[in-house]
């Protein structure tokens, strides 16, 4: 069981919002929608499964699922909400910034934002053409909000796999292209976001990481220089040696005498 406000918008970018109360052992099943779908938990517990995975969303939690994304809902104690879909036809540039950015399930707490619905839900009663304008307004900034949101954590989840990758193969010689085909990015792409997020190429990168493991072994081990730049997948030693003088200023040798000298 539940009660429904729903609202359909003249608005090129959002389809309908509404405000839901569902009761306890409420359940939708599986489905999918042709757009991006917002849901904001503004009281009670709603559990999703989307995508074979599952979440929990207290008050305040907010959720965008993408189209195509197979998602199902439930509460066991009752829950509120409030939804928006999006227009699956938008000349304004929003449903491109959503299809570039969410193409995955995004969950956000935005508790600190709960106090913006109250003035959603007075500007959809009034239904006046300057509360439809700022009610668009509104939604506008939460969308993006969210987006926002999306994109930060893209950008740490891009760095830390991409770090825990290059870390995983400091032995192998890897190329852009590996790393192109192992992002499904563009060359030009995967370094744009390589610089943004390092300063610097992905096989720079790649090196300096090599570099600073090298570093670490002739500090800390006897091992020889050719055994060090074989384990670390340079060509040779002289290789090596160039590389690490060009970076580093000075010789492996000259590197681990003066460390043996602090």
């Amino acid at each position: 069981m539940e009660l429904a406000r729903l609202v359909h918008f003249p608005s090129e970018v959002y389809l309908n919002m509404n405000f839901v109360q569902r009761f306890e052992n409420w359940q939708m099943e599986a489905h999918t929608h042709s757009f991006h779908q917002l849901i904001w938990v503004t009281e009670g517990t709603l559990l999703i499964e989307c995508q074979h995975q599952h979440y929990t969303l207290g008050k305040g939690k907010l959720c965008v699922i993408p189209p195509g994304h197979v998602h199902s809902l439930a509460t066991v104690s009752g829950y509120s909400q409030f939804g928006l879909n999006m227009n699956s036809d938008d000349p304004t540039g929003m449903k491109e910034l959503m299809h570039a950015h969410i193409t995955e399930f995004v969950l956000v707490d935005y508790s600190h934002m709960l106090g913006q619905l109250a003035e959603v839900e007075d500007d959809m009663v009034k239904g006046t053409r300057l509360s439809r304008l700022k009610l668009v307004n509104q939604l506008d900034a939460i969308l993006l909000s969210a987006v926002e949101s999306a994109i930060r954590k893209s950008d740490a989840d891009f760095r830390d796999r991409l770090l825990r990758h290059l870390k995983q193969h400091l032995s192998s010689k890897l190329t852009l292209k590996q790393l192109c085909d192992l992002f499904n990015l563009s060359q030009s792409h995967l370094e744009r976001l390589v610089f943004k997020e390092f300063g610097c190429g992905a096989i720079e990168l790649h090196n300096q990481l090599r570099l600073d493991r090298a570093c670490s072994l002739l500090m800390n081990t006897e091992r020889s220089i050719d055994a060090i730049a074989n384990e670390l997948g340079f060509y040779d030693s002289a290789h090596f040696s160039r590389l690490f003088k060009r970076k580093m200023y000075q010789t492996p040798s000259q590197y681990r005498k003066s460390s043996d000298l602090l």
